[in-house]
């Protein structure tokens, strides 16, 4: 089954093998130390979720909507594209996004 994806904005990322920890990811963004900072202090009081959440919410305030990298540990040489929320996405043959996680950080 196909999807649709509606991603305007997307920050390219180095694949980061099998961690896909929101802290591990954002160790490569164009945040300051402070802002990794607050995203640290997320993850100490939310767990992964509220660092993917706080992530998601740094990065929205940017402009950006997603993540899209080139895989270079699983399905080598294939692109990878990550949806901020549900109603990025929707089947091919839907004219509804599907609901699907809420964010990147659940």
């Amino acid at each position: 089954m196909g999807w649709d994806l509606n991603i305007k904005n997307p920050l390219r990322i180095k694949d980061t093998g099998t961690d896909h920890t929101p802290h591990k990811i954002a160790k490569q963004l164009p945040i300051s130390q402070d802002e990794f900072g607050d995203l640290l202090k997320a993850e100490h009081e939310g767990g992964p979720r509220g660092c993917g959440d706080a992530m998601i919410a740094m990065l929205t305030q940017k402009g950006y909507d997603g993540f899209v990298y080139k895989n270079t540990f699983s399905n080598v040489g294939s692109t990878s594209w990550v949806i901020f929320v549900s109603n990025q996405v929707w089947s091919q043959f839907s004219d509804q996004p599907s609901v699907i996680r809420e964010s990147f950080g659940r």
